[in-house]
């Protein structure tokens, strides 16, 4: 196999990117910026609407609908993705490459949102989330992360792929204003629970 089963899960999560890379950069701590943090985390509406739609995103790529995934991620990162049409693609390929594996997505669960920042004129989240695959020797429990960004005040939300984004280089490239401001959660290696 080209790719370790782990890369392929981890290259699908949601969004695909491209991104090896765990390093970590000190990042400042949410305390920081009171006045913005608290404007944003007390508007229930941008709260909810980041919420609905992260699950949006998730209910689409369970259900393969990677042109829906395209349209809730982040232009930045269709742009580097080739375009809608080759980001598209390029998920529904790695999508089938895994389930020639025997990798078949079971669930993709939404946390709840946090790390609310105000940078600028957008608004950014960290939306965590937990992975389900059946592999054939048993179920893999993943943990990973979308990053939310609102130029709107919080009524539409578009999607960067936490997992393809843990070195700030990367992220920079993306969400320039904001990637040394998000805390990020550690990336973790999934539990595997093998069949009985």
């Amino acid at each position: 196999m080209a790719r370790s089963i782990l890369a392929i899960v981890f290259s699908i999560l949601l969004i695909a990117e491209a991104s090896d890379a765990q390093s970590r950069n000190r990042h400042r701590s949410l305390a920081s910026k009171p006045s913005q943090a608290v404007a944003f985390v007390t508007n229930p509406q941008s709260y909810s609407n980041l919420k609905n739609q992260a699950e949006e995103t998730a209910s689409a790529f369970l259900h393969k609908d990677f042109k829906t995934v395209v349209d809730l991620t982040y232009r930045r990162t269709v742009i580097l993705m080739g375009g809608r049409e080759k980001m598209a693609s390029t998920m529904s390929r790695d999508v089938e490459q895994a389930e020639s594996h025997g990798i078949t997505f079971v669930s993709v669960a939404v946390g709840e949102p946090q790390d609310f920042q105000s940078v600028g004129r957008n608004l950014y989240a960290v939306v965590p989330t937990r992975v389900k695959l059946k592999v054939a020797e048993g179920v893999l429990l993943g943990e990973a992360f979308l990053i939310g960004v609102s130029e709107d005040g919080g009524n539409e939300w578009k999607f960067v792929d936490g997992v393809g984004t843990l070195d700030r280089g990367k992220l920079r490239s993306i969400l320039p204003a904001a990637a040394d401001k998000l805390r990020l959660p550690d990336k973790k290696q999934p539990v595997f629970f093998p069949n009985s």
